[in-house]
């Protein structure tokens, strides 16, 4: 048995190991044929993709941060040419030799322009032109109405003709720009996109009105020279930035989380969106009632800072410092909650303290002026969190209307500047023994508290988030 034991390892030693090489061919054409199998076989995806929480998702890539930030210039354009007509409305009436009520007149046709262009913006991104299009030729409106006034002799009729080209401008651009981070931008931030774009308001009277004042200065056709020119410039970069996107509408290259959140809710109807209840009362009549009472005080507040503090045109300018801080702090703050806190409930807030502060600047018209600024900086900034947190309901609420919600917004929004524009300046001297901003803060205050308790009633709380689960 102890000699045929080694006899017995040898043979195994013989059957298993005669030829090595063979054996480790064998190994991998087995080792071949299992990577075959496993490049044939379909792959599991998640398994193989990484996490959420291992690869961050880029939110808002870069190329997309510079069509936001031209989109954002633009707007801060057309603003400062509607602001500029608000504080300079004396101005403006002495260089054409025109009473106020006058140029209150001109400014309602270019809010007129802005309600009609606002309104019909929809019809041209639902033919498919793309919101980059359409804003660019927005701001070649913009910039022949301004061209008009510097080329023309100066009249009242030339203001008539080339202010509601701005209208037209400002109305077109805001429904193409808030259409385009509607259907461009990953809805976990279209918040936040959104009061980030409107810090233009913020930047139109921090920047903006300081350097139209300066320039009404040196001349009367020189910031509406310098605004066309800058317009202009923009009006070729958004040209040049739609050169790379297709012509169709933006909703064929939108985000993955915007057309899954399009795909659950269908197109709305102009008739569903005005006779829904979060629609009409929800939405639409509180903005137009917010605007109206806003404007009433614009359109008076140059004529209260040249009586009342006997003030310049170029320290009107100056104290246009204050509205432009109050609205990049209103504008950022709906940025940095408008997505945490929730739109809906950080807008009926702001319209809580908008109700209390209209009230109470017109009671304080008659102070001191670093109470009365104080009190119109605490104003502006609570209609400026209103507003934009509105403009973002506007786009989570409907995020497949295909540009009617926006529009609806904005026709409320040119209604309501119509209604301010047009009782701002009858109010100045509707009671002879009371200030004319104490009587416009009356009015002013209880048409917030309208807006205030239809925001309230037609406001749907928001649905539950989407279960992770599946």
């Amino acid at each position: 048995m102890a000699d045929s034991m080694p006899t017995l390892a040898d043979e195994s030693v013989a059957v298993h190991f005669p030829n090595s090489s063979q054996a480790e061919d064998e190994q991998k054409a087995s080792a071949g044929s299992e990577t075959a199998n496993s490049l044939s076989a379909p792959r599991d995806e998640s398994a193989a993709r990484p996490s959420a929480a291992e690869e961050p998702k880029v939110l808002v890539p870069r190329s997309q941060k510079l069509t936001l930030f031209f989109l954002a210039a633009g707007k801060t354009l057309t603003a400062t040419t509607l602001r500029m007509l608000f504080p300079f409305a004396p101005e403006l009436g002495r260089a054409v030799n025109v009473s106020l009520e006058a140029i209150a007149l001109v400014i309602t046709g270019h809010e007129v322009a802005y309600l009609l262009a606002s309104s019909l913006t929809a019809f041209p991104l639902k033919a498919g032109y793309s919101n980059l299009t359409v804003c660019s030729v927005a701001l070649a409106f913009a910039a022949t109405g301004l061209l008009l006034i510097v080329a023309l002799p100066r009249h009242i009729a030339v203001l008539a003709m080339g202010v509601p080209l701005l209208g037209v401008g400002k109305g077109i651009s805001d429904v193409a720009i808030q259409g385009y981070i509607t259907t461009n931008v990953f809805a976990e931030v279209q918040g936040t996109v959104t009061g980030a774009v409107e810090v233009s308001w913020g930047m139109a009277s921090f920047v903006g009105l300081p350097i139209a004042g300066v320039l009404f200065a040196v001349a009367y056709r020189a910031p509406f020279a310098c605004f066309a020119a800058c317009q202009a410039v923009l009006c070729v970069c958004l040209a040049l930035r739609r050169g790379g996107a297709s012509t169709k509408h933006d909703v064929q290259t939108a985000t993955p989380t915007t057309q899954q959140d399009s795909e659950e809710e269908p197109v709305v109807s102009w008739r569903a969106l005005l006779l829904s209840k979060r629609g009409a009362l929800g939405l639409i009549i509180p903005t137009f009632f917010l605007i109206a009472a806003a404007h009433i005080f614009f359109m008076l507040i140059g004529v209260w800072l040249e009586e009342t503090h006997h003030m310049s045109t170029t320290e009107i300018g100056t104290t246009s410092l204050v509205v432009g801080v109050a609205d990049v702090l209103g504008e950022l703050t709906v940025a940095r909650l408008g997505d945490r806190m929730g739109a809906h409930r950080l807008r009926n807030a702001s319209y809580l303290c908008a109700v209390c502060l209209f009230f109470l600047f017109g009671l304080m018209c008659q102070a001191p002026l670093g109470l009365s600024l104080g009190a119109w900086f605490l104003c502006v900034l609570s209609f400026e969190v209103a507003f934009v947190s509105s403009l973002a309901m506007s786009s989570k609420e409907w995020p497949n209307s295909n540009g009617r919600a926006e529009s609806a917004v904005f026709f409320a929004v040119g209604a309501g500047t119509i209604a301010g524009s047009l009782a701002g300046a009858p109010l100045w001297d509707l009671h002879p023994r009371l200030p004319g901003l104490h009587t416009a803060g009356l009015v002013a205050g209880g048409m917030t508290t309208i807006g205030c308790v239809c925001a309230f009633v037609g406001t749907r709380p928001p649905p539950p988030p989407p279960s992770s689960s599946k």
